[in-house]
Parts: structure tokens; C-alpha cells; sequence
């Protein structure tokens, strides 16, 4: 396998670790608290959704396969491509 492609399953897989995390300490919290890790564990599922379509992508997978989005919800290819080159 390659190596970049091992490095983004490293990732996915903390990301994955993190937002468990997250949940279990939105569980537990209330208030503005509660809020703002609910914008963190957003933020961290959009980097998630990235990296996740980065790899699908570097793996040989068509888009079209990976998910069927609303046009105002689609990726930013920049970002992707990014990810892809690191």
C-alpha cells in the first residue's frame, strides 16, 4: 500500500477516535458548552469527509461512488486535491 494512502487511513481513523470522544463529551455537558462542541465535532466530520474522499479518490474510486451530495454541499475540489498531494 502506499505510504500516502496508509497516512490518510492514520488520520481517518483519529478523526474517527476524536469524534467519539466528542460525542461522549457533548453527552455529558449542557449549555453553551454543549454548543460549542457540537461546532467542533461539525468541524471535525467536514475534515473527516475530506480525507475520506481524498483516499476513496487516490484508491481509484469515481466520485459519483463516494456520495451524491446537494451542489451547495459538494466538497471544495481544492481542499481534496490538496490532501491528495500531501
Amino acid at each position: 500500500m502506499d505510504i500516502s494512502l496508509q497516512v490518510l487511513r492514520a488520520k481517518i481513523r483519529g478523526f474517527h477516535v476524536a469524534a467519539i470522544s466528542l460525542t461522549r463529551r457533548i453527552r455529558r455537558s449542557s449549555g453553551l458548552k454543549r454548543q460549542a462542541l457540537r461546532i467542533e465535532k461539525n468541524l471535525l466530520g467536514n475534515t473527516s469527509r475530506q480525507h475520506l474522499i481524498a483516499y476513496c479518490l487516490l484508491r481509484g474510486v469515481p466520485y459519483e461512488r463516494i456520495e451524491r451530495c446537494a451542489k451547495e454541499n459538494s466538497p471544495n475540489p481544492k481542499v481534496i486535491f490538496d490532501l491528495m498531494k500531501e
